[in-house]
Protein backbone atom coordinates (compact mmCIF):
# COMPACT_ATOMS: atom_id res chain seq x y z
CA UNK A 1 0.00 0.00 0.00
CA UNK A 2 1.47 3.86 -1.22
CA UNK A 3 1.23 5.82 2.00
CA UNK A 4 -0.36 9.12 1.12
CA UNK A 5 1.92 12.05 2.54
CA UNK A 6 0.53 13.48 5.82
CA UNK A 7 -1.50 9.88 6.37
CA UNK A 8 -0.91 7.44 9.23
CA UNK A 9 0.33 4.25 8.03
CA UNK A 10 -2.45 1.96 8.24
CA UNK A 11 -1.24 -1.82 9.45
CA UNK A 12 -1.32 -4.21 7.05
CA UNK A 13 -4.52 -6.03 7.90
CA UNK A 14 -6.24 -3.26 9.37
CA UNK A 15 -8.07 -2.77 5.82
CA UNK A 16 -11.44 -5.10 5.82
CA UNK A 17 -13.56 -3.55 3.45
CA UNK A 18 -13.29 -0.66 0.57
CA UNK A 19 -16.30 1.26 -0.17
CA UNK A 20 -16.72 2.87 -3.72
CA UNK A 21 -18.30 5.66 -4.04
CA UNK A 22 -17.18 6.80 -7.32
CA UNK A 23 -19.08 8.50 -10.59
CA UNK A 24 -20.86 10.99 -11.75
CA UNK A 25 -24.30 10.48 -10.80
CA UNK A 26 -25.64 11.70 -14.14
CA UNK A 27 -28.86 9.62 -13.57
CA UNK A 28 -29.62 10.65 -10.01
CA UNK A 29 -28.71 14.07 -10.70
CA UNK A 30 -32.44 14.95 -10.92
CA UNK A 31 -32.93 13.85 -7.39
CA UNK A 32 -30.25 15.38 -5.73
CA UNK A 33 -28.87 18.79 -7.01
CA UNK A 34 -25.21 18.99 -6.18
CA UNK A 35 -25.32 16.30 -3.30
CA UNK A 36 -22.69 13.27 -3.76
CA UNK A 37 -24.77 10.33 -4.52
CA UNK A 38 -23.37 8.18 -2.06
CA UNK A 39 -25.34 11.08 1.10
CA UNK A 40 -28.69 10.38 -0.67
CA UNK A 41 -31.11 10.06 1.92
CA UNK A 42 -33.03 6.76 2.45
CA UNK A 43 -35.62 7.18 4.82
CA UNK A 44 -33.87 10.26 6.20
CA UNK A 45 -29.98 8.44 6.20
CA UNK A 46 -27.35 9.11 3.89
CA UNK A 47 -26.95 5.66 2.53
CA UNK A 48 -23.21 5.69 3.10
CA UNK A 49 -24.34 5.87 6.77
CA UNK A 50 -26.49 2.70 6.29
CA UNK A 51 -23.46 1.19 4.39
CA UNK A 52 -21.24 1.72 6.96
CA UNK A 53 -23.35 0.89 9.54
CA UNK A 54 -24.40 -2.60 7.67
CA UNK A 55 -20.43 -3.70 7.47
CA UNK A 56 -19.66 -2.45 10.76
CA UNK A 57 -22.06 -4.82 11.72
CA UNK A 58 -21.27 -8.02 10.14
Amino acid sequence: MKKVEGKPDIPTGAVRAFVLCGGAGTRLRPLLADQPKSMAPISGTPFLQLLLDKLRSQ
